[in-house]
């Protein structure tokens, strides 16, 4: 339905017009936000994260055309909203308190592990802290579902290394 994109009409206004002549504008003014619910109804991560990095190819493009081909850059980004939308059912105190023991810190806008040692290295494979996620959310199972069979269903230590290895 079309009330549930987020896009606002403004009225249209009438700005200096001639004798038989008419003229109006419309602003639009959108508004992007993900619903979590979506999560639930889609087969894997990959379905999600493809339509949401397509969005923002067509926003950082200002176009809807231009093939249905997405580039790492885009699919990259399109993962970190869809968490940065799960991380924000938390609060500061909150995540300060629950994840006392990991160091949280607020990177990039969103909850990753810290260091106790501010010049370590993290040790993911990109060099990146690990990402915090809310546990029994629906992005978290999608997550692990893909890190389950993506390898090829190898197990529970494969599943959770892999997962371990981002978040």
């Amino acid at each position: 339905p079309f009330e549930e994109w987020g896009v606002q009409f403004a009225p249209p206004s009438d700005l200096g017009n001639l004798p038989g002549e008419r003229k109006s504008i419309q602003v639009c003014q959108a508004q992007v936000q993900v619903f979590t619910s979506s999560f639930e109804r889609c087969s894997s991560l990959g379905v999600i994260r493809n339509a949401v990095a397509r969005v923002l190819m067509c926003f950082r493009k200002k176009s809807f055309s231009g093939g249905s081909l997405v580039d790492a850059d885009s699919l990259r980004d399109a993962e970190n909203i869809l968490v940065i939308e799960e991380q924000s059912i938390w609060t500061p105190d909150e995540v300060k308190s629950r994840f006392r023991t990991l160091h949280p810190v607020w990177q990039n806008g969103m909850w990753v592990v810290g260091t106790r040692i501010s010049h370590a290295n993290p040790l993911t494979p990109d060099n990146l802290p690990q990402v915090l996620l809310p546990y029994g959310s629906p992005l978290t199972k999608r997550i692990m579902e893909e890190c389950h069979t993506q390898p090829g269903h190898r197990g529970r230590d494969s599943t959770l290394a892999r997962f371990r290895a981002k978040y």
